[in-house]
């Protein structure tokens, strides 16, 4: 963080400042493959969208606790939030999204749970410990865990890691991702609950959120091909065997391109059906603290793929890896377009609910 001269936290401010001058009415924080950083920017990041209060705690092996505040006086925004996570995001990522959805301030989308990892390391130079006539020239490093993490609520984030509202298809689910999976694995536990005041007088309408989802999912090829892939995955992976016959594996493999190609020919028509019947579609802008202070908003169609990803693209011949957007519906893939849905069924169904909490109705949540 170069000293403190580069801040996350600071620039998401600028962007999300912009944002509500042009008057948003919901954000969505993807954090999606966020592998975490900073416990610092985590906890101030939080402070962007609670008001002075507990984020996280922390346990070492004394059994000592500690915790962490942000501590702005009031946010910086206040409307309706959406924090989408996967399989990947974890450490710092995981702190923020368990401190706001304990704080009921946002509503959690994504696969069944986040990565799992709730510990704290240091870095500790072996030369320290060595004789002082020793070579300390390649004595090393250690990398020691010395703490915990756990929720202002009491549940820990090790190992469950944060269990979304809403929970959407992934081949994930059945994979061997995550805290959960690694060998020697601290466990997961629980301490006291902190004191602290939920954002909303009234639980978010995370039933009336998950019927909506299950409905249109139950609609959606897309998120049908997932669960059927993921049932087909499960299935190989409990067999756990590979035929060295190569005529079955032709056949294999014959049958997963026929299934390729057939989902391309579906998908194509679906999406050029939906953009018939729906010829405006999104109005999409990208915003970033190159163009912030800009009078207009820059169209998305402005910014090249190597601009929008900062990596070099193989031409379009060789860059056939299902990865382009436009093929989808809307020009949106699935997962994000899901969550712009579960965006607007919150703005909606929250609009007819009150949704700030009296500061002196401070709560102490049941443990987790």
């Amino acid at each position: 963080m170069e000293d403190g001269t580069v801040s996350c936290t600071a620039d998401v401010t600028r962007l999300l400042k912009r944002l509500m001058a042009e008057r948003i009415e919901g954000l969505v924080v993807d954090l999606r493959g966020d592998g975490g950083g900073s416990l610092e920017e985590a906890i101030k990041l939080t402070g962007l969208f609670v008001p002075k209060g507990p984020v996280v705690q922390a346990k070492d092996w004394r059994n000592n606790i500690t915790w962490r505040d942000c501590d702005n006086e009031r946010p910086v925004y206040e409307g309706p939030l959406i924090v989408l996570t996967d399989k990947a995001s974890a450490s710092a990522s995981e702190i923020f999204a368990a401190a706001l959805q304990d704080y009921r301030r946002a509503v959690i989308v994504g696969e069944k749970s986040t990565f799992g990892k709730g510990t704290v390391q240091t870095i500790l130079p072996v030369e320290r410990y060595m004789p002082f006539f020793s070579d300390k020239s390649r004595a090393g490093s250690l990398k020691v865990t010395i703490q915990k993490f756990y929720r202002i609520a009491g549940g820990s984030t090790q190992l469950r890691g944060v269990v979304p509202d809403v929970v959407l298809p992934s081949i994930r689910d059945v994979m061997e991702i995550g805290e959960d999976s690694l060998p020697q694995a601290l466990p997961y536990d629980t301490i006291p609950p902190r004191t602290f005041t939920y954002a909303t007088k009234t639980p978010l309408p995370l039933q009336e959120l998950n019927t909506r989802v299950k409905s249109r999912l139950e609609s959606n090829p897309e998120f049908q091909y997932v669960i059927e892939d993921t049932k087909r995955i499960k299935e190989r992976l409990d067999k756990n065997t590979v035929s060295l016959n190569e005529k079955d594996r032709q056949k294999e493999l014959d049958e997963n391109k026929a299934r390729s190609e057939a989902r391309k020919t579906e998908r194509k028509n679906r999406t050029e059906e939906v953009a018939k019947q729906y010829k405006q579609g999104f109005e999409r802008y990208r915003l970033t603290l190159d163009n912030v202070d800009a009078t207009e908003l820059v169209k998305e169609s402005s910014f090249t793929k190597e601009q929008t990803t900062g990596m070099r693209m193989a031409s379009s011949n060789d860059d056939d890896d299902g990865s382009d957007d436009s093929q989808f519906p809307f020009g949106v893939e699935p997962v994000k377009l899901e969550t712009v849905n579960v965006m607007r069924d919150l703005i909606e169904v929250s609009s007819h609910q009150p949704q700030t909490a009296n500061a002196s109705e401070a709560k102490k949540p049941a443990q987790q």
